[in-house]
């Protein structure tokens, strides 16, 4: 991929970021991508002319383009207007925003501040838990629960312990090794239980 990702920025002081922060945001919600022709999926914007475009359609554009060049690319060409811009900015919410610089290669990204924390965590000091805490979250099927945590956070560590920010192979992985593991924790207790019942029958029996 031509355009790759730089860590997480401040609207305050940056220009781009400044300009995002004036647009309407809710007359872009109701404009279409010109690329895709649908509603945007992800509004990722030029950092010179501030033209919209859906994520994923810029940076397919920008990767046509760095096809067609032998060398890298420092910037591209918006595809409305020619003017040249440097990177593409997504993920605005108003407080900050995410910058992709054309001219950068997808291993040397950085992952986001959030990402980096807890990745300096690991680095820094061993971790500790509460086992039968952990225990009795598993054994009570909590994490099968809507609107969990556990996802979000397990995402995020294995992230910052990879230093790769696409885990969804790895997510399914364990999704599927904790599933079995329960099961055969159900399958073992479920023994116990019966092992217990006939002990305590035969014992009433030689009792009686």
């Amino acid at each position: 991929m031509a355009a790759s990702a730089s860590s997480p920025g401040r609207d305050g002081g940056d220009p781009a970021a400044a300009a995002l922060a004036g647009k309407d945001t809710a007359s872009t919600a109701a404009c279409r991508c010109p690329i895709c022709l649908e509603s945007f999926k992800d509004e990722a914007y030029l950092d010179t002319c501030f033209h919209s475009f859906c994520y994923k359609c810029i940076c397919q554009w920008v990767r046509i383009v760095a096809s067609k060049h032998e060398e890298r690319l420092s910037s591209v060409r918006c595809p409305l207007c020619n003017t040249e811009n440097l990177s593409i900015i997504h993920a605005f919410d108003g407080e900050s925003f995410e910058r992709w610089y054309i001219n950068q290669e997808p291993r040397k990204r950085r992952l986001s501040d959030a990402l980096e924390l807890v990745s300096q965590f690991y680095n820094m000091k061993e971790i500790t838990s509460n086992v039968s805490g952990v225990q009795q979250y598993w054994e009570q099927h909590k994490y099968l629960g809507k609107k969990i945590w556990l996802e979000t956070w397990l995402r995020r560590e294995i992230q910052a312990l990879t230093r790769d920010e696409n885990v969804d192979t790895i997510m399914y992985r364990i999704h599927g090794v904790i599933e079995s593991f329960m099961k055969r924790l159900e399958k073992e207790h479920k023994s116990k239980e019966d092992s217990t019942r006939e002990e305590e029958g035969r014992v009433q029996d030689i009792a009686l």
